[in-house]
């Protein structure tokens, strides 16, 4: 298992830790790479589009000089379709020190030379079994009727991949090219609107962020404090309400806490009084739909409209690229960029592919 591991993982194992620690292999790179450093991205033009270039350099330097050591800790399968091990990966030498990683290969029960995907993760952030397990249930299948479903529009501006369905049926949060840095920014749209909204901040968003653990902070300019965590959406956590999407408003009065199946709890009955009592869930479309129409014939904006959605993304955004890199950032909302950081804004921008652009 071992041997297998080393024969057909080694390079995929490298091209998607390239990928998820923004390291980029341009000819340029060839001489780090002889002495086991992998360089970092210094231009989102550098980024990698194709095979060709994410391998340049690579096999004349770097693999001879880096065994993989790989170790298997431990197999099991997942609703008897997909093998997953638990492996251990010497990637390399990275500022004069091994570099070590822990993370999850999975591949389809019973499939033969097929390459390895694993799954690991570098920051304060963890390796996913799920994502390892959906990549390896999104083998490339025949492209749709384009009248359906136009592959090539859906994907859009990213890089190019095979057509598989499950992409469009929710498997697409698993990967940067679709959701971000991290997940952030897909859950973050359902819950951090609100807290936009309560804090008076729709047209703006916090000016400072922080990390600390799994939670991320934003300090809005008037002082009132985003928390945003990795708990709630399967239960997790500390919430009062059952249903997904929690948000908790706190004041100086105590604080209300509500979900997406209309649930309302507080630190202190009073402050629900005047609540309503009946509505619908949050996630049924239906006000939404209603308000649209009825806003087609007075010619007002929605509650939840472009600018409202992009402000929200933008705080979505910067929040993730505060947690992947695990330091304290300034934010100015409105250019959209991390005043002094070159490092943290150039994870603002992202290379499109050909023809996609943004208009100047």
């Amino acid at each position: 298992m071992v041997g297998m591991v080393k024969q057909n993982i080694r390079k995929w194992m490298v091209l998607l830790g390239l990928l998820l620690t923004a390291f980029s292999i341009t000819e340029a790179a060839t001489e780090l790479w002889g002495r086991g450093e992998v360089p970092r991205l210094t231009d989102p033009a550098d980024v990698p589009m194709t095979l060709e270039e994410i391998w340049t350099g690579y096999e004349q330097s770097y693999d001879k000089n880096n065994p993989l050591e790989a170790k298997i800790h431990k197999t099991w399968e997942v609703a008897g379709d997909v093998v997953v091990n638990w492996v251990q990966l010497t990637v390399g030498t990275f500022q004069g020190k091994k570099l070590v990683v822990c993370g999850y290969w999975a591949y389809p029960k019973g499939a033969k030379n097929l390459p390895g995907i694993v799954m690991f993760h570098g920051g304060p952030q963890t390796a996913s079994e799920s994502g390892a397990v959906n990549w390896a249930r999104l083998p490339e299948e025949p492209l749709p009727d384009p009248s359906a479903c136009d592959w090539d529009r859906w994907v859009g501006p990213s890089p190019t991949r095979p057509y598989n369905r499950k992409y469009l049926l929710g498997n697409w949060r698993d990967y940067q090219d679709f959701v971000g840095l991290t997940s952030l920014p897909e859950w973050g749209s359902h819950t951090i609107d609100l807290c936009q909204w309560a804090a008076d901040m729709d047209a703006g968003g916090p000016v400072q962020f922080e990390c600390e653990g799994d939670t991320i902070y934003g300090t809005y300019p008037n002082g009132v404090r985003l928390v945003m965590r990795t708990a709630g959406f399967k239960g997790e956590g500390d919430w009062k309400v059952s249903g997904t999407c929690p948000v908790r408003f706190e004041g100086d009065e105590g604080w209300v806490e509500a979900d997406d199946k209309r649930d309302l709890v507080a630190s202190d009955p009073r402050l629900l009084e005047g609540a309503p009592t009946e509505g619908a869930s949050g996630t049924t479309p239906t006000r939404h739909v209603r308000e649209f129409l009825d806003c087609v014939k007075s010619r007002k904006t929605t509650s939840g409209n472009a600018s409202i959605a992009g402000n929200t993304h933008v705080v979505c955004h910067a929040a993730s690229i505060a947690w992947t890199l695990a330091r304290p950032l300034a934010f100015d909302p409105k250019k959209g960029v991390f005043p002094g950081d070159e490092e943290a804004t150039r994870l603002c921008d992202w290379k499109y592919r050909d023809p996609w652009k943004l208009p100047s």
